[in-house]
């Protein structure tokens, strides 16, 4: 989890319900384009330094429900059964040894996700503390970062393997180049979550 050092003073003083509500969205946006993926690509290891990329769909939804719901207490019942909340302990489990864990099918983390998700913003409604809400945000941030570096893995052994060159950076934007209308309307997603009407004229 985050420092909570990082949330003092003006950062601290800027945050709102509205705010995390559309931090949390934009955040689990992210997780949700980079997880787009079949059952077998999210199961792959690339990297013994690297999760399955359906751990990280899990744990950010698992360490949610932990930290705003249970209140960080993990002997505190939670929507998981015992067995399954203790497969998403990153100190319990280390990367290389997730793999071989029995993880829940992407359907089932996505929809463990969504109900989670659904709570924690009933929850920040009546929330008079908006730290932790915070660190959750930037917990599932550094998992989207982890994951767009397995992403790019991914795609240096393809081109490496393709063309049989060296495989050379296509840019910070070549996700944006490739789909733009997709890019378009994830931003337009995130622009109504903070509350804004979007209307398209071209």
């Amino acid at each position: 989890m985050a420092d909570i050092s990082l949330l003092h003073g003006a950062a601290a003083e800027a945050l709102s319900p509205e705010k995390i509500a559309t931090d949390l969205e934009r955040a689990r946006s992210r997780t949700s384009w980079l997880t787009d993926l079949d059952e077998s690509e999210l199961r792959s290891v690339h990297s013994p330094i690297m999760s399955p990329l359906v751990w990280d769909l899990a744990h950010v939804a698992q360490q949610e429900e932990l930290w705003l719901l249970r209140r960080g207490e993990a002997a505190r019942p939670g929507l998981l059964p015992v067995e399954v909340d203790r497969l998403y302990d990153a100190f319990e489990h280390p990367r290389a040894a997730r793999s071989q864990l029995p993880l829940l099918p992407p359907v089932e983390a996505r929809r463990y996700g969504h109900e989670v998700r659904a709570r924690v913003l009933g929850e920040l409604e009546v929330s008079t503390d908006l730290y932790p809400y915070a660190m959750v945000v930037q917990h599932e941030e550094q998992h989207d970062e982890t994951m767009l570096t397995e992403h790019s893995i991914v795609t240096a052994i393809w081109h490496i393997l393709t063309n049989g060159d060296y495989y050379h950076d296509p840019g910070s934007d070549y996700y944006t180049r490739r789909s733009p209308e997709r890019t378009i309307r994830r931003k337009i997603k995130n622009l109504e979550a903070a509350g804004y009407a979007i209307t398209r004229t071209a």
